[in-house]
């Protein structure tokens, strides 16, 4: 899981390098939850605090996993997969954020 030095902020990149993939929720879209640390924990995850500088300003997020140094060809879709249905069954499932760097660039 993603871990940081507790002083140390952690920024999620609008684009992820190649082989990187960010897994988190944006805050700003989430209503009150209750039990959504219960079930983040639940689903194995420990979140941390981070942010992601967009152009519209910060937004703040719970980095649920940071991966890096993987070789990816094509999205892995599977991964995470029923974790992201669970939360999209109780949060706003646009605060879902799941991002890849492919280690090639896709077709168009």
């Amino acid at each position: 899981m993603a871990t940081a030095d507790a002083k140390t902020a952690i920024q999620i990149p609008l684009r992820p390098q190649r082989g990187e993939i960010w897994f988190s929720i944006n805050l700003g879209l989430i209503e009150d939850v209750p039990g959504l640390y219960s079930l983040l924990a639940e689903l194995g995850f420990t979140p941390q605090l981070a942010y992601k500088e967009t152009r519209e300003g910060i937004e703040v997020h719970l980095l649920l996993d940071h991966l890096q140094n993987l070789r990816m060809e094509e999205p892995p879709n599977e991964l995470y997969e029923r974790e992201q249905q669970v939360l999209a069954d109780a949060i706003n499932p646009d605060a879902i954020h799941f991002t890849c760097g492919l280690t090639r660039q896709m077709a168009a």
